[in-house]
Parts: C-alpha cells; structure tokens; sequence
C-alpha cells in the first residue's frame, strides 16, 4: 500500500562573496532565470517540466530552502518522473539561491508520447516499449466500439482488478522496484497501490479519461489511488482497495469505484488542499446500478428481485446498516432459497454507512 519513495541526493553550496569590482554575478544570473518562492509554485513547476520530458528544472528563490527540497517526490504525483537529486548554490549576502533539479523521466512519459505523438520510444527504454506493447493490446479491444467515460473506466477497472495481483514481482519488496509502476501492473501483472494507480491512470490517459493520481494514508498506512473526472464532477477510485487478497481473477467488487469525498474520508486519508473536490455520485457503482441499500428491507427487496430473474455467480450490494446481527446467517438464508445455490460466501468491504456485501453462491 506504500507510494514509492525516491531518496534524493544533495549537493549543497553555501557561498558568500565579497564584490570588488567584477564579480561572479553576472555568471549566476545567468544559470536560472526562473524564481520561484513558494512550494505551490515549485511543485507545479516540476509536475510541468517531468509532463515535458524535461530532466533538468533549474531556478532562483528566496524563501525556499533545503527542507523543502527533501520532500519533494512525496508531494508530486511521480506519474511522468521523480527528481532524483538537486543542488543548492546559495549567496548569502543576496539572500538568494540557486537551484537546479535533475530530474529522471518515467517509461509513461515515452509510452504517452508514442501514442499520441507518434515519436519512438529510445532504443535502451525497453520496459516503455513492452509498456506500449501491453497499453496498445489493452486499447484495440477498448475501441472496438464508441463508449461514454464512464463505460472506458468501468472496462480499465475491471481489467486492472482482474489481472493483476497485488503484491512484489519475483516476491521481493524493493523500494524503487516495479510493484511501484504502470509497468509493474499491466506487463508483470504483480504490483503495489502505486502500480495500481500508475496502470489505471496510464490507461485512462491513453483512452481519452480525465484521471489524476492522489497519495495520502489509508488504515494509517500511505497509499495512492486516483481521482477521475466525469461530466465535470470529480469521483475517488481506489482499485486496490476493490483488488483484496487472496486474488481471485473472477471476483470484481467496487466498494472504492466512484466514491466521493464523504465516503473516502471512512477509510482514507489525503491533503484536500493539493487536489479537487470529489462530490460526484451519479457515477457511483452502487447508485448507478440500483444496488445501494439503505436498510436490510431494501436489501433483501432487491436482492430477491435478481434472484427471481437469474441465477447469478456473484451479486454485491452497499448497504447503509450493516451490522452482524442484521445480516446474520439465518438472516441470509433467504439467498440459498431463492436462488437455489447449494452454499454462499460473503465477503465484506468498506465501513458503516458505507459497506459492501459481495455474495459468491455455489451451485
């Protein structure tokens, strides 16, 4: 569940200079032209120099110091690169400091320009191309016909929760590892909460879905998810949260599809401050479908109106009252009866008033 941390290295200059006559002034105005007092200011200046390509960032402040340097990829969404070291050259007397980022491009950064711009991938990215290789796969199907955003995200999410594990390639945790990328996801199949967020928002990018990636905690541990855009209305997506373990390549619940701010906040933790308001609902899973339950009543009215009509695997639902007594097993026997399965298996997700019960019924 943790976002991947880069450490940065630093290289630090403090000078201070005695002026006579010429100077090295002339030199160090020369080397950043851009200022940039604020961490805002900096943080969306690297988010628009990585989407470039750039791996350089170089510019002068006055108020920002190495502190607010050491935290930087923990601020940054990381999607198209992370800085990888910076260096400080700093004039006292001035009260002035000069700063260059060198930054490292991700493998989405060259997939996304290939797609849409049509440029080769560098010969020595391997692991871009194979990405490119398993986005392209991935689209032919998607296009195969028109679809709304909400179907092309519907469609990404089932496919990232049915096929990939949550977990380490090869079984090892490594810090900068590929558990941590969209590569990890959609070409190993094996990744963490940030690969997860990487592979959906590379897909939604690539299918023409507004998505942003988010980080913060959840269970008091960090973690990534995304934030996706429908009809100008801004939903939460946690697809690992809707991936449990064990992984079960045939089960795909969505208790954190399309949720708003309210309901994440049950469970999850972010600084609102850095990204949009999510108050959409229209696109929730439960509302959309007619499945959200506010009380065992409606629960059981509408899962007997499905049971009557088919013979389901799976059904889910989001309930508003759960508690153990309420949705105890004698009261869920009604299931078996009315569908004719031989055994059912409940699983829950998400907390009261927002809880998800998903039913797997034998036959």
């Amino acid at each position: 569940m943790k976002r991947k941390i880069i450490l940065l290295l630093v290289t630090l200059w403090i000078s201070i200079f005695i002026i006579s006559g010429c100077s090295m002034m002339p030199h160090l105005n020369a080397s950043a032209q851009t200022v940039i007092d604020t961490k805002k200011e900096l943080l969306a200046e690297i988010e628009n120099a990585l989407s470039s390509g750039k791996t350089k960032i170089s510019f002068v402040t006055s108020d920002l110091d190495q502190t607010d340097f050491d935290t930087l990829n923990q601020n940054i969404e990381g999607f198209y690169g992370v800085v990888k070291e910076y260096q400080i050259k700093s004039v006292k007397f001035l009260n002035k400091s000069y700063v260059t980022l060198n930054c490292e491009i991700s493998d989405n950064y060259y997939v996304e320009k290939a797609f849409f711009d049509e440029e080769d991938i560098p010969e020595e990215r391997e692991k871009a191309r194979d990405l490119y290789e398993a986005c392209k796969s991935f689209l032919t199907s998607l296009q195969s016909k028109k679809r709304s955003d909400y179907e092309k995200e519907k469609l990404i999410h089932d496919y990232i929760v049915s096929n990939v594990a949550y977990g380490y390639p090869g079984g090892k945790k490594e810090p900068e590892g590929d558990a941590y990328s969209a590569y990890g996801a959609l070409v190993l199949k094996k990744a963490v909460c940030n690969g997860y967020a990487e592979g959906m928002k590379l897909l939604c990018d690539l299918s023409g879905v507004t998505c942003k990636m988010i980080s913060g905690t959840a269970d008091g541990e960090k973690h990534a998810w995304n934030l996706i855009k429908l009809d100008k209305e801004w939903y939460h997506a946690d697809l690992t949260w809707d991936d449990p373990e064990p992984d079960e390549t045939s089960r795909i619940m969505y208790p954190y599809f399309n949720v708003d701010d309210t309901q994440m906040k049950a469970d999850h933790k972010w600084n609102a401050a850095l990204y949009q308001k999510a108050e959409g609902n229209e696109y929730n899973y439960y509302r959309k479908k007619d499945l959200l339950c506010e009380d065992y009543k409606s629960f059981r009215s509408k899962c007997e109106d499905i049971l009557e009509k088919k013979s389901p695997n799976s059904i889910q639902f989001m309930v508003k009252d759960y508690d153990q007594d309420t949705y105890s097993d004698d009261n869920l026997q009604f299931i078996l009866r009315y569908s004719g399965a031989s055994s059912l298996r409940m699983q829950i997700a998400g907390k009261t008033p927002y809880t998800m019960l998903y039913f797997k019924l034998q036959y």
